[in-house]
């Protein structure tokens, strides 16, 4: 299936992502590249003579060094307000639903078991009506959880016995914690993963997981890299320190954290077009994100049938009115791609008994 659905990338226009050798590495800013010393020699010389030197208060300068760490830090820390014991955290249930015929979607959104015990009896109930792939959307932002819910995920679509990942906790005395899935999978068709860079850090477990068994190709944008359990310590009464404690390491030992997951077809979406998505896609209106009307021409149908389909267009312009046709609705591109990538592969399968060799 995934030679089948890089062809079909190909066919669609796109370009497959090839795995490089690494970030290039970044010139060294002028800060990284002073010694301790001279960094001291700075901070003195600016507490003794910059021309508003009492603004330089220690406070002054430890919040300075705290937001500079955190931002040095990136996805390994941050601050969070804190959740009192009474605070509800809503989140529309699990979805899913067929797009087309033979293609499914589903989303995750509240990442809990319950979600998981809904999907297996519906991915059951798609297989026997004939649904041969399923769409799996992970670009729903959500709060960290443990990565037990990845593996209860992962289990649904990776046979028993599986390794899946291990965690490794930093600068620990623990030792490193493996994970094996433990439930024959509920799915083994077609799948497909969709990332951005607001997909969590369980996600960003799954999707890295499921691409490096070859069990998945994953199409969207890089995501964040959060690939980390995260630890919380409360500071104030509003606020708290999220970082990053556990590190999830992929079963050839590598890691993702602060660098991401790179699709195998890299889509691009703009925020608003992911707004306006996010609309319909709670509305239950997903279908509408894919399905593309195309507008009525006239041609020969028309002109056998007397009728002139851009009659009423023309009309309305030339009464200088507003027309439809200039206000399409939201697009979801990286579902459409998606879509049109299975639907590629499909028809690419069906020519292939008929393309004869080249003598």
């Amino acid at each position: 299936m995934i030679r089948l659905l890089c062809a079909a990338m190909l066919a669609l226009g796109g370009s497959l992502i090839a795995e490089a050798d690494g970030p290039t590495p970044e010139e060294p800013s002028a800060v990284e590249q002073l010694p301790q010393a001279a960094i001291q020699s700075a901070f003195r010389a600016l507490r003794q003579d910059y021309i508003h030197r009492d603004r330089l208060t220690f406070e002054t300068l430890n919040r300075a060094a705290l937001e500079g760490l955190l931002q040095d830090l990136g996805t390994g820390a941050e601050l969070v307000r804190r959740q009192g014991p009474d605070a509800a955290t809503s989140s529309p249930a699990l979805q899913g639903m067929p797009l087309t015929q033979h293609i499914g979607w589903v989303r995750p959104t509240a990442w809990t078991t319950a979600e998981v015990k809904d999907l297996t009896p519906t991915l059951a109930r798609w297989r026997a009506d004939g649904v041969e792939d399923v769409i799996l959307d992970l670009r729903q932002p959500a709060e960290p959880v443990d990565f037990e819910i990845a593996t209860r995920w992962l289990d649904l679509f990776l046979p028993a016995g599986e390794f899946l990942f291990r965690l490794r906790q930093f600068g620990g005395t623990q030792a490193e914690q493996a994970s094996v899935s433990r439930e024959p999978a509920a799915w083994e068709a077609g799948l497909l993963v969709l990332v951005d860079a607001d997909t969590p850090p369980q996600a960003e477990v799954i999707a890295a997981v499921l691409r490096a068994r070859q069990r998945a190709l994953v199409i969207g944008s890089p995501t964040r890299g959060a690939t980390v359990l995260y630890q919380t310590t409360a500071l104030t009464d509003e606020w708290a320190l999220r970082f990053a404690s556990s590190e999830m390491l992929l079963a050839d030992g590598s890691s993702l954290f602060q660098k991401g997951l790179t699709p195998d077809f890299n889509v691009s979406q703009t925020e608003i077009e992911k707004q306006q998505a996010e609309r319909f896609m709670l509305q239950g209106r997903v279908r509408e994100l894919v399905h593309e009307n195309p507008r009525q021409r006239f041609n020969e149908a028309a002109l056998v049938s007397g009728q002139n389909p851009e009659l009423g267009s023309y009309l309305r312009r030339s009464l200088g009115q507003d027309e439809p046709e200039n206000h399409p609705p939201p697009r979801d591109t990286i579902l459409q791609r998606a879509v049109d990538l299975l639907t590629a592969r499909d028809q690419l399968k069906q020519a292939a008994p008929r393309i004869k060799p080249a003598d």
